[in-house]
Parts: structure tokens; sequence; C-alpha cells
């Protein structure tokens, strides 16, 4: 799904009455320690996934190709798997469909993380 530009989200479930809540969280004291939470998602049933796909602005292509008669470097920071990251830059026209092809060999000339972000 990742190859389809799409997010992917997991959920689960599992039925706690108040009063074992309550019983957890006195143990530990406190609402949201690790314990607490450990505790709780433990015995969860499996709901399913769903798919999400952000759409893409109406001006993105226009804002890409400016910036591009600019001689500006355009790269991609996202948190997304690096996979959907690069869907979308195909999806957008910052790669061609041959560059996407290619896989993450070439993926520094459109995309950085975080870290090379910060450097």
């Amino acid at each position: 799904m990742c190859s389809k530009g799409l997010r992917v989200m997991g959920f689960a479930v599992r039925d706690v009455s108040l009063s074992v809540f309550d019983d957890m969280r006195n143990i530990t004291g406190n609402w949201t320690s690790d314990d607490t939470l450990n505790e709780i998602e433990k015995e969860k049933t499996f709901l399913g996934l769903v798919a999400l796909k952000d759409p893409q602005r109406d001006n993105i292509r226009d804002t890409l190709a400016y910036a591009e008669s600019a001689q500006l470097k355009i790269r991609l920071v996202s948190g997304d798997h690096f996979e959907t990251c690069r869907a979308f830059a195909c999806d957008v026209g910052l790669i061609t469909k041959e560059q996407y092809d290619l896989g993450a060999d070439n993926s520094s000339q459109y995309a950085i993380d975080a870290k090379e972000l910060r450097d």
C-alpha cells in the first residue's frame, strides 16, 4: 500500500471496565505511566487496517515547476514511510516513473530525512 502513496493504520480494541482501569492506575500511580499503558495494551483484539491517502494540493505541480525554474533544489521531508514518500514524489512529478522504478538508490536527489535537514 505504501507504494501507492497510502498511509496504513491498524486498529485494535480491548474492553476494560472502569474499575479495572482504576486498579491499574492505582498500582502504577499514574494514568499515563508506561506500566499502565502496557497493561492496557495487552490482550487486544485486532480489528483491521485502514489505508488513507492525503490528496495533493491543486497547485503543487505549478509550485514545483516554479521552484525548479528558479534553480532551487527541491527535497521532500516527511515522517511517512519512505516508500510512501517515493510514491508521493512520483505522483506530484518530483521524480519520474523511471526514477521511481530505480528504487532508493537515487533517493538523495529528491528526499532527505530529518537528521540531514538539521545538518
